[in-house]
C-alpha cells in the first residue's frame, strides 16, 4: 500500500562544499518526489540539539557497536559515552556552515529517499547512491581522524523521525502544498 508522507532531507556542509545542492535535489525529483519546502540555514547549537538530541546518544553507540562486530572489529566502549561523542562530532560539523534544508512530498518518501541516498557509510552504501556516488568516506577513516562521518546528505529515518525533524527545522507556513 502506498501512501503519501513528507520527509526532511538536509545537504550537509560536505554536500555544499563539493556544490552538489543541485544534483542532490534534482536526484529527489528526477524519482517523483516533490520539493514542497526548502530554504539555506547556518544552523545554530539549539536547533542542532534538538535535531540531535541526547537522547540519541545509546542508540548510535549500539548502532557503531554492531558496525564494528559486523567488520570483526573490538568495540570496548560504553556506548552511550560513544554516541555522545559522535552527537558532539554531528552537532559540530553540520553547524560549521550552511546546509540546505528541504521537505519531499510523495508516495513511500521515507524509504524512497532512504534508498536513493543509501546507507550512512558512503563506502558501503550501495552502487549509484548518492552517498557511494559523491562520497568515499567511513566510519574507519572518521574515526581515525576524529571527526563526523562525511556522507552528503541526511534525511529521516522513519515516518514519525520526519515528522519531528520538520517541525524542528520548518514552520507550518513554510511548507507548501500544490
Amino acid at each position: 500500500m502506498t501512501r503519501v508522507e513528507r520527509t526532511l532531507v538536509l545537504i550537509k556542509p560536505d554536500g555544499m562544499e563539493k556544490k552538489l545542492a543541485g544534483t542532490v535535489i534534482a536526484a529527489f525529483e528526477k524519482h517523483g518526489l516533490k520539493l514542497v519546502a526548502i530554504k539555506m540555514v547556518k544552523a545554530r547549537n539549539k536547533l542542532l540539539s534538538q535535531h540531535y538530541p541526547d537522547s540519541m546518544a545509546l542508540t548510535l553507540g549500539e548502532k557503531t557497536k554492531a558496525s564494528y562486530l559486523k567488520k570483526g572489529k573490538e568495540f570496548t566502549q560504553d556506548p552511550t559515552e560513544f554516541g555522545m561523542k559522535v552527537l558532539k562530532k554531528l552537532r559540530k560539523f553540520v553547524g560549521s556552515a550552511p546546509v540546505v534544508a528541504m521537505v519531499l512530498e510523495g508516495e513511500n518518501t521515507v524509504a524512497k529517499v532512504r534508498s536513493i541516498i543509501g546507507g550512512t557509510e558512503p563506502v558501503t552504501a550501495g552502487e549509484g547512491t548518492i552517498r557511494q556516488t559523491y562520497s568515499d568516506d567511513s566510519y574507519e577513516k572518521a574515526d581515525s581522524e576524529k571527526r563526523s562521518i562525511k556522507n552528503i546528505v541526511h534525511a529521516s529515518g522513519t515516518i514519525e523521525e520526519a515528522v519531528n525533524e520538520i517541525k524542528i527545522w520548518f514552520k507550518d507556513k513554510e511548507l507548501f502544498e500544490y
